[in-house]
């Protein structure tokens, strides 16, 4: 679309025989966050458009800092889920450098339905085998191998991420906070 999110045209029109408007196809809408150009943005957008995405980049020209200023990535994905999608939307949100796509709209959303049928959970994060944060005694008991959130990749319906990104966070919010 002109706005640069993945997806397919919605058809909202109403059909032929004149009846109710047909119902809309949910789109996937991608996203990241980076304060800067990087040259490390190549691999998940090269990527991407390798497999027909065009994934959004939020935040250029807004400094944040790595500790300091994370409620601002946090209030710029908020306003990318309230602002740019639709409640039965799927949206894909990742770490602006170290993700690389190796499927297509199709695929990733049929990969999404599967997890949400087989686990009841809308919202899905990626996890680690290995934790690196000296905050490891912290996390809870865990009875599967991947113990260890990382939300270098969230995905979920518009409307559970709502519920998610609900408050805003103050713009020097730290990822410890």
């Amino acid at each position: 679309s002109g706005q640069g999110l993945a997806g397919v045209a919605a058809d909202d029109s109403e059909n032929a025989a004149g009846d109710s408007p047909r119902k809309r196809n949910p789109r996937l809408h991608i996203a990241t966050f980076s304060d800067m150009y990087d040259p490390r943005l190549m691999l998940p957008m090269v990527s991407a458009y390798a497999n027909g995405l065009s994934p959004m980049i939020l935040g250029l020209g807004e400094p944040i800092g790595w500790e300091a200023g994370m409620g601002r990535v946090w209030n710029s994905y908020r306003n990318f889920v309230w602002n740019k999608t639709e409640p039965e939307d799927v949206v894909l949100l990742f770490d602006a450098y170290d993700v690389m796509f190796q499927a297509g709209e199709a695929e990733l959303l049929q990969m999404y339905h599967d997890v949400v049928a087989r686990t009841g959970r809308e919202i899905i994060y990626n996890a680690d085998l290995f934790c690196s944060s000296s905050r490891k005694v912290d996390y809870p008991a865990c009875t599967t191998p991947w113990c260890y959130l990382n939300c270098g990749i969230i995905v979920g319906r518009s409307s559970a991420l709502r519920k998610l990104f609900k408050e805003t966070l103050r713009p020097d919010t730290k990822v410890s906070d």
